[in-house]
């Protein structure tokens, strides 16, 4: 008599509100057992939308709705009869989708399961002798097999009949404490050596819960709310259990294990490509880096990062936002392009400044390192040719320098 999920169907067939319903099946993958080795079904009659205690949508809007579920064996020349064994008339949670699972039998017709002389077919309590049918609330569920307090514990099992609508409950129908799975989320915070965190969120906030950590430390602490967080720790391995003041531990207790690492410090090395006008860092150290470049802050979390230098001087920082990192700092100059013609030179030297600086000072050095000749020259937006005049100066070789607010170069010319 396994009147199995699979042989039964379920179909929503009258009721005043039943527009308001569907049938949805749970697959669990195997057959659940039900009391007596017979089979459940595992569908579920839920609301299509809700229930609202204070906007009801039933069809006289008294907060009672009404529907029929019919259920048919599907097996073709099966003489087993589908008996409903679950609870009719139930009290829904506001808001909850989900009323009540549908658990049947199968069933022949002469077939009496608790051998009390009234067949399954039309015993009002199948799996529970009742010969006398009694039915005190008239709910067509007999009173051995009634729920009360709606906790899916049958009265006569039941050792807490006047449970709280919607409590948890153990096998005897009595209240359980419970918390959700995420209530509690464990993070930590890495930074300098002694200044690591444990911090510690509960989604209740209502409840004084007690901590204790183990590690470098050892202390068990309280708090009430939804924030708590150990300070000042060392790196190493740390255990970290949660109970709820007033339950023992054995009822509930969640524990945690994590480790501290403390972070090594930043290494950054640099490779400048003046003919691209870019420096190529290479991190190590971190997790984040922060790049800052003429004022300019950009994160990266990757292992190289390519700066494209502006003209003129370029001051670049990187950090980690972890003071005892370190810190890198370095200034890098990106000169303008500067021509220089005819070398060897005789009386006058032509340079062709580029960019857009506006003044530049030309200067001329011996060998010796003294210099033998200067000029400032003021350039416009059209016209950045230089003619240095160079009559003065003997034959021999020379350091031309080229300076301005985004230009620097140096060039070695021979006077005929």
């Amino acid at each position: 008599m396994n009147v199995g999920k699979w042989k039964v169907r379920k179909k929503i067939t009258g009721g005043q509100d039943s527009d308001l319903f569907t049938i949805k099946s749970v697959d669990s993958g195997d057959d659940q057992q039900f009391r007596g080795g017979m089979s459940t079904i595992e569908d579920v009659i839920v609301f299509k939308n809700p229930p609202d205690f204070e906007n009801p949508q039933d069809h006289n809007r008294d907060n009672i709705y009404e529907v029929e579920v019919q259920l048919i064996n599907v097996d073709d020349g099966g003489s087993e009869i589908p008996i409903l064994v679950n609870q009719t008339e139930i009290t829904v949670p506001e808001n909850d989708t989900n009323t009540i699972e549908i658990q049947s039998i199968g069933a022949t017709p002469s077939q009496d399961t608790d051998g009390d002389g009234v067949p399954d077919v039309i015993d009002n309590s199948p799996l529970y002798a009742n010969a006398d049918q009694s039915d005190a609330d008239g709910d067509g569920v007999g009173d051995v097999t009634d729920d009360d307090d709606q906790d899916g514990v049958w009265n006569p099992n039941d050792g807490c009949p006047t449970t709280t609508l919607g409590n948890r409950v153990d096998f005897f129908g009595c209240s359980i404490f419970y918390l959700p799975p995420n209530n509690f989320s464990i993070t930590k915070s890495e930074k300098c050596i002694g200044t690591n965190s444990i911090s510690i969120s509960a989604v209740r906030d209502d409840l004084t819960y007690s901590v204790t950590v183990s590690g470098t430390i050892s202390k068990t602490e309280t708090f009430t709310g939804s924030e708590y967080k150990f300070e000042n720790l060392s790196a190493g391995n740390y255990s970290v259990c949660l109970t709820v003041v007033g339950q023992d531990a054995s009822v509930y207790e969640r524990c945690y294990t994590m480790n501290i690492a403390e972070p090594q410090a930043l290494d950054v090395f640099s490779m400048a490509d003046a003919g691209n006008n870019v420096v190529t860092f290479n991190l190590s150290g971190g997790t984040i880096y922060n790049i800052v470049h003429n004022g300019i802050t950009t994160q990266t979390d990757k292992e190289s990062y390519t700066v494209s230098l502006d003209p003129g001087m370029n001051e670049i920082s990187i950090g980690t936002g972890i003071e005892c990192q370190g810190y890198f700092e370095a200034s890098y100059f990106n000169s303008s392009p500067v021509d220089l013609a005819p070398n060897p030179f005789n009386s006058s030297l032509n340079l062709f400044v580029g960019g857009q600086d506006e003044t530049v000072t030309v200067s001329v050095f011996n060998m010796a390192g003294a210099r033998v000749l200067t000029m400032e020259k003021e350039l416009g937006f059209s016209s950045r040719d230089i003619e240095l005049n160079t009559t003065s100066l003997m034959g021999g070789t020379y350091i031309i320098k080229i300076n301005g607010a985004t230009t620097k170069q140096s060039f070695v010319a021979i006077k005929q």
